[in-house]
């Protein structure tokens, strides 16, 4: 994760406008004067007295808004045009300016917003972030809004409606799976009929696929400390094993046995077996990505987010598998979602753009220019292409609605775990140790 520099940019707050005009109605009545010496005659008969016009219906006031995020990036700014096209046709009284940045600098731009007291009114937001930017106040609770909005929240998957001190704080934007990806042509080449299914398949599969002279391994490990990919390469295997990665306030929940055997399989592969792309240490998730599109890596475990970043190679035939599973559960589900800043001028109205979304009608438009996994499970996307739609509806499948769960992660903290899996891929540490540091480290930052 990047930490931004206060300072290096020219930070301007977003103008936060509304407007209205009021309209009157003026009802005329006249009167006519009587002649005092007129003979007395039959009065005519009284004109009907004309309806009142009704009230014109008041519009309500226009308000403008901000939303910083990294999605429009990757669904490409001709998607997201479409996306908020749709939404100010919807909802013509709240406009949304809008930035999308690639993740780094989106991530640099959070920090450097909120230090500057200018954050805009909705941001997107990592699931390792939560507990960091709640503790920093940057995002608030939304429970009242959802319940200003009729939010329907059991169209979402349990990962997706973080809490924390009892209170919501995000709204669902798209579900990510996390899925074994495998290169058919490497699986073929290797004489491998298909994708493995548990730990014990991944790494007979992975020992026929290696082969140093030629550069090819099994799979792809990325360990950088820049961006430590916990989420893809350790938490779904602490989660396979039917343990947990953090308690429910946020403590280091891994040294468990679950955590134990799960850290043991990881390290085997990059220790034991040798199948893992040298370079591991230093690998961030683009290295990931390159190594798997190459054909350097046979397989990678990744999230249904990337599968646009590498469908459209020519020379990579890929398919997904299911999640490795051990003894009790297989799938690792979280996913994309927005907050509502702290500071906004304009809560509910931020909370409608971003529950909009997240309903039927967004998040239908959302996973099929983006190719996302839809977070609201009554929405029905279409894909570009069938192939792209058989990858998406496999991943679906494994994105249960119902008793999915995942970890909230806690930003930095990430890192610790990670320093710590270098220490013990350097021959310093065991496991165990590994695992004993960490929860000493990690408990003491979220002290």
């Amino acid at each position: 994760m990047g930490n931004g520099t206060i300072g290096r940019r020219n930070l301007l707050r977003l103008g936060l406008v509304g407007s209205a005009s009021a309209l009157s109605i003026v009802a005329l009545a006249g009167c006519g004067d009587e002649k005092a010496e007129a003979p007395a005659a039959k009065a005519p008969a009284a004109a009907p007295a004309e309806k009142a016009a009704p009230a014109a219906e008041e519009k309500p006031e226009t308000v403008e808004i901000s939303y910083l995020n990294w999605a429009g990036s990757e669904v490409g700014e001709e998607g997201m045009t479409k996306i908020m096209n749709a939404f100010h046709a919807s909802t013509p009284h709240i406009k949304v300016g809008m930035e999308n940045l690639p993740f780094s600098q989106a991530q640099d731009k959070f920090v450097t917003l909120h230090a500057a007291g200018a954050l805009t009114d909705a941001i997107q937001i990592g699931f390792w972030q939560l507990q960091e930017f709640w503790d920093l106040g940057m995002i608030r609770e939304v429970d009242s809004m959802a319940a200003a909005a009729g939010f329907d929240w059991d169209a979402y998957a349990g990962p997706l409606k973080n809490e924390i001190e009892g209170k919501r704080i995000v709204v669902p934007m798209s579900t990510i799976v996390g899925l074994n990806h495998f290169n058919v042509t490497t699986f073929e080449d290797a004489g491998v009929a298909g994708p493995p299914d548990t730990w014990e398949e991944h790494t007979e599969t992975a020992l026929k696929i290696t082969d140093p002279e030629k550069f090819k391994y099994g799979l792809t490990h990325a360990w950088g400390l820049e961006d430590p990919r916990l989420s893809s390469q350790l938490y779904p295997e602490i989660w396979q094993a039917g343990g947990e990665v953090e308690n429910a306030d946020g403590t280091f929940a891994s040294n468990t046995p679950e955590g134990l055997k799960a850290l043991e399989y990881v390290l085997s592969l990059e220790l034991e077996h040798d199948v893992v792309v040298p370079g591991s240490l230093n690998a961030v998730e683009t290295t990931q990505i390159e190594n798997f599109g190459s054909g350097t890596a046979g397989m990678f475990y990744d999230n249904s987010a990337h599968l646009n970043l590498y469908l459209g190679r020519e020379d990579l035939v890929f398919d997904v598998g299911p999640p490795l599973k051990d003894q009790t559960r297989a799938g690792f589900v979280f996913g994309w979602r927005n907050s509502v800043a702290e500071t906004s001028e304009h809560p509910q109205e931020a909370f409608d753009f971003l529950a909009w979304i997240a309903g039927v009608e967004g998040n239908t438009m959302l996973a099929s220019i983006g190719t996302q996994v839809p977070a609201n499970k009554h929405a029905k996307p279409t894909y570009s292409s069938p192939e792209l739609g058989a990858l998406v509806e496999t991943a679906i499948k494994w994105a249960t609605f119902d008793g999915a769960h995942g970890a909230a992660g806690l930003g930095e903290v990430q890192v610790v775990f990670a320093r710590e899996i270098h220490e013990a891929i350097n021959g310093n540490a065991t496991a165990q140790e590994v695992l004993d540091a960490t929860e000493a480290k990690w408990n003491a930052i979220v002290g």
